[in-house]
């Protein structure tokens, strides 16, 4: 697969939307994005980077893009989501994780620093993510919450995971 070298994108420091959809490149490395201090969307959907595990350094180099309000990782391969995956994201408004294989138990940390979020979409995610009571803990001010066929286990559990959207 090509290779995308980091600071790759510095230079393009106005660039507001970044749509690198359906491409295929071997990795997202820790500062592949750096520089782009104007961003807004960034759309990596359906592309193949060999992105298993989102980790508090995937997507750091993003922390120098205040305005960044979408990220796209629709159907990446995505299976896992560590702690504080996105907590360098803090103004992100829209996460898409739709059609990927996440696989785990939302405990809630995984979604910290996310402060300004309103959408967050995992669904269809082979129905292998289970909720906790703190799983939304950390995002009171999610709006919209997509998980249709991405559920597994139940729902009837006190208190609700949803009670911190309320």
């Amino acid at each position: 697969l090509p290779v995308i070298e980091d600071f790759s994108f510095h230079h393009l420091v106005q660039l507001e939307h970044l749509c690198m959809a359906h491409t295929a490149f071997r990795e997202i490395t820790e500062h592949i994005f750096s520089g782009l201090l104007h961003l807004k969307t960034l759309d990596l959907s359906w592309s193949i980077t060999g992105l298993k595990t989102v980790t508090n350094t995937t997507f750091a180099a993003l922390q120098e893009s205040p305005h960044l309000q979408t990220l796209n990782l629709t159907a990446m391969g995505i299976n896992k989501l560590a702690p504080g995956a996105f907590s360098s994201l803090g103004n992100l408004t829209t996460l898409l994780l739709g059609h990927n294989f996440i696989n785990q138990q939302l405990k809630g940390d995984e979604l910290e620093g996310l402060s300004n979020i309103k959408e967050i979409d995992m669904s269809i995610n082979q129905q292998s993510i289970s909720l906790t009571n703190a799983s939304f803990i950390h995002v009171p001010t999610l709006r919209i919450l997509k998980l249709g066929r991405a559920l597994k286990g139940t729902l009837d559990m006190e208190p609700s995971p949803f009670s911190p959207l309320g």
